[in-house]
């Protein structure tokens, strides 16, 4: 059963990353260290969300107060605690394509202890660009590390054609989601040594809206290495954090 557990929580097809060196979907899939944990509030077979916690408040209000006594000791400056849902049915008949059977998908929870070391917090400055859809296709994200590549946004978009970036010392990225129509969204960006990546971590707080809406979010981010990777993480917030 462990080694069963262990193999759901890691499957490479679960974790979606792609080969390309611009974009991988998650820079806290790779193996870490497993931790066994109780059920968390209101725990469902039938739940997959994904968590990533990195404050011990948010740690034990995950858990209801009874267990809180048998939580393993969780050191929040050296470790983020991240948590995946995959489904065992889907992982056996087909890796790459989720919810192929006919049946509900059953998850089944894993949790692993991910290293901060080599990762460093870095400034983003939002960017308003108006009508600019140039920049966008439905739930694309594209990044911008040289002039010449964003010569032909300069052309088309009127918002860019004089805007100052010195692409030296700066980049783009472009990312849009959907979200509900009072979703809102807090963005915080990383460069990690270790891993060779730059990290867009998305919160997105639920608004209690039951229409739908797409936000598009453009930043100027300190510049990287070519070699290195642009990883985004997209999280679902029930509840704003203090």
């Amino acid at each position: 059963m462990k080694r069963l557990f262990c193999f759901l929580f890691f499957l490479p097809g679960f974790c979606m990353a792609q080969s390309s060196l611009l974009f991988q979907e998650d820079s806290l899939t790779e193996k870490g260290t497993t931790i066994f944990l109780p059920k968390t509030k209101n725990e469902s077979i039938f739940n997959k969300t994904r968590y990533v916690i990195t404050r011990d408040k948010d740690y034990k209000a995950l858990f209801a107060d009874s267990v809180h006594s048998r939580l393993p000791v969780i050191d929040f400056n050296k470790y983020d605690l991240v948590s995946r849902s995959s489904c065992y049915k889907c992982a056996s008949l087909c890796p790459d394509q989720p919810y192929c059977h006919r049946d509900a998908c059953q998850y089944t929870r894993g949790w692993a202890l991910i290293e901060r070391k080599g990762r460093r917090k870095v400034d983003a400055d939002p960017i308003l660009v108006g009508n600019c859809n140039i920049l966008f296709t439905p739930g694309d994200k594209n990044a911008y590390r040289h002039d010449s590549d964003f010569a032909a946004i300069r052309k088309k978009c009127d918002d860019f054609k004089n805007y100052p970036i010195d692409f030296s010392k700066q980049m783009i990225v472009t990312h849009e989601v959907f979200g509900d129509c009072h979703a809102r969204f807090e963005h915080e960006f990383y460069i990690d040594s270790v891993r060779q990546c730059l990290t867009w971590r998305l919160y997105e707080y639920y608004g209690g809206c039951r229409g739908g809406n797409s936000y598009r979010f453009i930043f100027s981010v300190p510049r990287v290495p070519d070699h290195y990777t642009i990883r985004f993480e997209e999280y679902p917030v029930s509840k704003r954090r203090d």
